[in-house]
């Protein structure tokens, strides 16, 4: 996948504009930011990134996990690619309910631009009693 770029834009703004609309002035705010998200498959648990920026620009990056239900997970998530390493601390992750339940890592400030065609992982290392597992990563490709 790669970071596909999306108008979004905060209610805020949208409030705003429709606040100026009726003095015949039009509001649009100036910033736009792209982001991508994607899923890998992986059994119980799988792997997700959350990556925000404009273009090759960077700003931050987060690791998931959509957990199956009835299931509780220790481990952290592994971030890496386009010159990124981060690895989060160990923590505890469960769902209590019947469907599939995404969690959220940190988030990973990083604030710089990252080389066209990047690949950035992310990938849920989960500690088990014979060492560790880990799950498919969910990439996402930097695009200009």
């Amino acid at each position: 996948m790669r970071i596909v770029r999306s108008a979004r834009r905060g209610l805020g703004a949208w409030l705003a504009a429709l606040a100026i609309a009726g003095t015949g002035v039009v509001a649009v705010p100036l910033t736009a930011s792209a982001s991508a998200h994607g899923c890998a498959s992986g059994g119980k648990v799988d792997s997700c990134i959350t990556v925000t920026g404009q273009s090759t620009y960077v700003e931050t990056v987060m690791g998931g996990a959509n957990i199956s239900g009835h299931t509780s997970v220790f481990g952290h998530f592994h971030v890496y690619g386009g010159g990124l390493e981060f690895n989060s601390a160990d923590d505890h992750y469960y769902n209590d309910g019947f469907f599939s339940k995404e969690v959220n890592g940190p988030t990973f400030r990083v604030d710089r631009p990252l080389p066209d065609g990047a690949q950035v992982c992310a990938a849920f290392v989960e500690r088990q009693a014979g060492g560790p597992h880990v799950y498919s990563p969910a990439c996402e490709t930097i695009h200009s």
